[in-house]
């Protein structure tokens, strides 16, 4: 028996899965949303293959029979869109996992911060500066595994890369025999998932502002030649400033560069795939990042995605067939012409999309306040949305105003001197005149 969250082997008559705590009974595992139908996922399944190296879903119905949908971050997808998978990981020597107090290379592990798939991610400080970071770690039982590893060294070396504000700089790369870490900074924020969870979806002048400095930070990617492929909001975090960080180029790689997965099979998740990358029958490029911006943006103004469907290969069929549905229906405020700069980007074709993020952050920002028939968007301002962290401005920060002392009132000083004398000899003149 296996877990259907995180796949991993279950004991009979166990209640719960050691490796991630959840009930093994029949479970009802609620969307990642929170405000959607509930889905129903079987919690344990029988394993009917011998363990295998991946955590990855073979769909096995509709259109995309047959194909294997590999999710970089199986623990807070596999409830949205893909039915719980039929091969089971190997379980991790907990002997090889790291465990608070340990040091790593001069850091020190605090504590967990998340997992998925195939990896974890620790708290750690270093014990020398005390500096915060975040150690994501490739799990040892995947780590083993030659393409999975080079999948891993893959995201550190474009990392090392890139350097842009919006994006997640790399401090290094560990390896410890089996075990594998990169380190980045730790980022104090939340994900644009988690804020769309709470609020719904977001006022338009936020989801501009945040969706401007995601666009510039992917248009620094593309240039240089790097793709991201996972654009989604729990890939997007907001500090506590505003300033947005774009994470996780787990299945990131260069353009023209040799793919990192096997025939068959679709790396990414289901609802912000675009059609090339969906069907695998054409290389992706820069444009399909485009495509999963337009998804990201119509799901930051709409608070739903554009496709939603319990099973994957739905979704994939839809991504690939299907005309988005347009966001004046869920949201009739929004001007004509913002609809229309999304739907250009979410195009089946990619030649008929936006070529490039900024251009498509202009287009939006230019086209969210055009009027139609004299009813335009009503626009919020930032201050009216205190629960959300105002984005941090792209210009520089002007420097203080000099301070002056205010001048005195009055005549001048030279002025003033020659009344004082005036005065004085009046004095002298009236006693030498009166004195007896």
């Amino acid at each position: 028996m296996q877990c259907a969250t995180c796949r991993a082997p279950v004991p009979e008559g166990a209640l719960c899965c050691v490796e991630c705590g959840r009930a093994v009974s029949q479970a009802t595992v609620q969307d990642s949303r929170g405000d959607r139908p509930l889905i129903k996922l079987p919690t344990l399944q029988e394993s009917r293959t011998p363990a295998g190296p991946d955590p990855m879903a073979t769909l096995a119905d509709g259109p995309f029979a047959g194909v294997t949908l590999e999710v970089p971050d199986s623990r807070s997808n596999l409830p949205r869109a893909v039915a719980p998978p039929v091969v089971a990981p190997p379980r991790p020597d907990l002997n090889l996992m790291p465990v608070e107090g340990e040091e790593v290379e001069g850091y020190v592990i605090t504590g967990e911060l998340g997992r998925g798939g195939m990896g974890r991610v620790y708290h750690a400080e270093h014990r020398t500066t005390g500096q915060e970071v975040a150690l994501k770690m490739l799990m040892p039982q995947f780590a083993s595994e030659p393409r999975l590893r080079n999948r891993f060294l893959n995201e550190a070396k474009v990392l090392a890369k890139l350097e842009h504000i919006n994006l997640v700089p790399l401090l290094g790369f560990i390896e410890q025999g089996p075990r594998v870490f990169i380190v980045m900074p730790y980022i104090k924020g939340i994900t644009l998932e988690r804020m769309l969870h709470r609020q719904g979806r977001l006022s338009l002048n936020v989801a501009l502002d945040l969706f401007d400095q995601v666009c510039a930070a992917i248009e620094h990617v593309h240039r240089h030649d790097v793709l991201h492929r996972d654009l989604k909001p729990s890939n997007v975090i907001v500090r506590a400033d505003g300033r947005v960080v774009v994470t996780d180029f787990g299945i990131a790689r260069a353009i023209g560069g040799e793919k990192l997965t096997l025939p068959g099979m679709v790396v990414g998740t289901a609802e912000y795939l675009a059609p090339e990358m969906a069907t695998g029958t054409s290389q992706d490029d820069k444009r399909s990042d485009v495509y999963s911006l337009g998804i990201l943006l119509y799901e930051m103004l709409t608070g739903q995605v554009p496709f939603q469907h319990p099973n994957a290969g739905e979704v994939l069929q839809r991504q690939v067939t299907a005309p988005p549905p347009p966001p004046r229906g869920i949201v009739p405020d929004l001007s004509e012409a913002l609809e229309a700069s999304i739907l250009r980007a979410l195009e089946k074709d990619p030649a008929d999309r936006y070529q490039r993020p900024t251009d498509f952050a202009e287009a939006a920002r230019r086209n969210a306040w055009v009027r139609d028939g004299g009813s335009g968007v009503t626009v919020e301002p930032l201050a009216a949305m205190p629960s959300i962290p105002l984005p941090a401005q792209s210009s520089p920060v002007p420097a203080a105003p000099e301070i002056v002392p205010p001048l005195r009132a009055g005549l001048p000083g030279w002025a003033i001197a020659l009344i004082w004398l005036a005065g004085l000899a009046v004095v002298v003149a009236f006693w030498i005149t009166w004195r007896p």
